[in-house]
């Protein structure tokens, strides 16, 4: 990358690369990720994000599941049940990431953000007709 190539050792000959850019993405080194080089890591831009304390994950999947329950037109009775329902959520992906550790014969997988986000993206999926009363939707 410092010399705009690499040298292809098959062939015995440098490859010229012209108008190219890198990018690359990557997790933090654990449970099983490499951590890279400096030497690398100083041909790119870093972006890292922190990640979201629970006021911030109730505030954000809370007003995907209001913006939800309006655009489907539900019930007082069950838009005042949002903030739990996120909030049961919550507590469980947090029991997950706890209690659901890596093993030895399945250490490729780790809970993170996504699986909070697949839960609630999976009770948008239902419709007003699935539920009869408020209580209908606790039960998700």
């Amino acid at each position: 990358m410092d010399h705009d190539g690499w040298y292809d050792r098959k062939e015995l000959v440098f490859r010229k690369l012209v108008d190219l850019s890198f990018f690359a993405a990557m997790g933090p080194p654990d449970g099983g990720r490499n951590s890279i080089s400096p030497r690398y890591v100083c041909h790119f831009n870093i972006i890292a994000y922190s990640t979201f304390d629970d006021a911030s994950m109730q505030r954000i999947f809370q007003s995907i599941f209001d913006w939800w329950l309006s655009k489907e037109q539900f019930d007082n009775g069950f838009l005042k049940l949002s903030g739990s329902i996120i909030a049961a959520t919550m507590d469980m992906y947090k029991a997950a990431m706890l209690n659901l550790l890596p093993t030895p014969s399945k250490s490729h997988y780790t809970f993170n953000l996504r699986d909070f986000a697949r839960v609630v993206q999976g009770m948008l999926l239902s419709s007003k007709e699935d539920f009869e009363k408020p209580a209908d939707l606790m039960l998700l």
